[in-house]
């Protein structure tokens, strides 16, 4: 873990997914840059907080994959129901994309 918090710049993850007019794929993307609070969660092993700490680091550039298929929800490019089967937390996307309910 040490070696891997001192030698990791970031990370990115990437999606296709089917535009809303069935014609094409948008890509859906998630970063994380390995900055200080990353490389110490990293090092001592709680993996489980880096979500929150990419959360915290928006203004760095980081992004989580819901928030990327929010924006091309919101952007009428991807379908919600498109998006929500490919979300990491659904009924988290479903309250971002203003829906009462998860659809899928």
């Amino acid at each position: 873990r040490i070696q891997l918090a001192n030698s990791l710049v970031g990370v990115s993850t990437q999606q296709l997914v089917p535009t809303a007019d069935g014609r094409s794929r948008a890509v859906a993307c998630e970063i994380m840059l390995a900055n200080t609070a990353i490389r110490a969660l990293i090092r001592d092993g709680k993996v489980h907080q880096i979500h929150n700490a990419m959360a915290s680091g928006k203004r760095q550039g980081m992004q989580a994959m819901d928030d990327s298929l929010a924006d091309l929800v919101r952007r009428g490019v991807v379908k919600a129901e498109d998006a929500l089967r490919r979300a990491q937390n659904p009924d988290d996307l479903a309250r971002m994309i203003g829906l009462a309910q998860t659809q899928a």
